[in-house]
């Protein structure tokens, strides 16, 4: 394994991870961190550590040491500095980058600043790599903006300049409640808020996992469907009363045919197709054709910056 080739470019086949792009790469430079008291040390080969950090999705930086590496993830900004000689060592730089842009000076290959993001089930994140010349002294410097990660019971979703994570819960019994039974349920346990859709891919997201969740959940023979409450209140004939303040209000809901023509004070809900309804705020079920089975959430992260 030779500095000189720039990069150190591993299977995503050995890291089991299904959502690593496979234009990541490590770039291998001369340099140093400047802060040794935010890493993670990692034993073992430098090899063993490279294959570390590649298939740790929140692994940005690995840093070779006597004992294996230094490994610095999603989290607290820092830098590295450039360094060729004895004071110098051996730096991978997670990068996103197609080819090998030979011809550029690496990690940057002739950018200033790069972005570079990840979007999985269960975790999402968005950092810059700035490069930062001053007299003599070149350093890359890391900034993250946003990083989630998610419980199993929940998936990571973008929501402009955050990320958050929604959860599909179910009332454990009576099996049908209604809107204020959805409101206290999300504030159970990790929960925060009842919420909704933020964009319409989220809102076609969020009725996979509902077709999942009634697909699971325990639910009487007399209902055909199950269908669950979210944010929004009607307070006037254009206007919803909203709890969540990561939503855009109703703007993205998908609402159904005539949904937002009705009486008022009438609370929103979800079906498996994503499509919004409005029902009476005290409902339980209707007839034998749904129950109100539970709600969406948003609910805290495992860990976040």
């Amino acid at each position: 394994m030779h500095l000189s080739t720039g990069f150190l470019v591993l299977l995503t086949a050995l890291c089991h991870v299904d959502s690593l792009n496979v234009n990541t790469k490590l770039v291998l430079i001369w340099g140093s961190p400047n802060d040794t008291e935010i890493s993670e040390t990692y034993s073992g080969s430098w090899d063993e550590c490279l294959q570390k950090c590649y298939c740790d999705v929140t692994c940005v930086v690995i840093f070779r040491t006597s004992a294996g590496g230094e490994i610095y993830k999603i989290g607290t900004p820092f830098s590295v500095q450039k360094i060729i000689g004895a004071g110098g060592n051996i730096v991978g730089i997670k990068r996103t980058q197609e080819g090998c842009s030979g011809t550029f000076p690496r990690p940057m290959f002739g950018q200033t600043t790069v972005t570079e993001s990840f979007t999985s089930e269960k975790i999402v994140y968005n950092y810059t790599i700035s490069e930062i010349e001053n007299d003599d002294l070149t350093e890359w410097k890391f900034d993250f903006k946003y990083f989630v990660q998610c419980d199993e019971e929940s998936f990571a979703s973008i929501r402009g300049d955050i990320a958050v994570c929604i959860s599909i819960r179910t009332f454990s019994g009576p099996f049908c409640q209604n809107r204020a039974a959805g409101v206290a349920l999300c504030t159970e346990g990790n929960g925060l808020v009842i919420t909704g859709a933020y964009a319409y891919a989220e809102g076609y997201t969020i009725g996979d996992y509902l077709t999942k969740k009634s697909n699971s959940a325990l639910l009487p023979t007399r209902y055909s469907n199950m269908y669950f409450w979210i944010d929004g209140i009607r307070s006037s004939s254009a206007q919803y009363n909203m709890s969540d303040p990561t939503l855009n209000g109703i703007t993205c809901f998908n609402w159904g045919p005539n949904s937002q023509e009705g009486v008022l004070n009438t609370c929103a809900f979800i079906e498996g197709t994503s499509i919004v309804r409005y029902w009476d705020c005290d409902a339980t079920e209707n007839g034998n054709s749904y129950c109100l089975r539970g709600a969406v959430c948003r609910i805290k992260p495992v860990s976040h910056t």
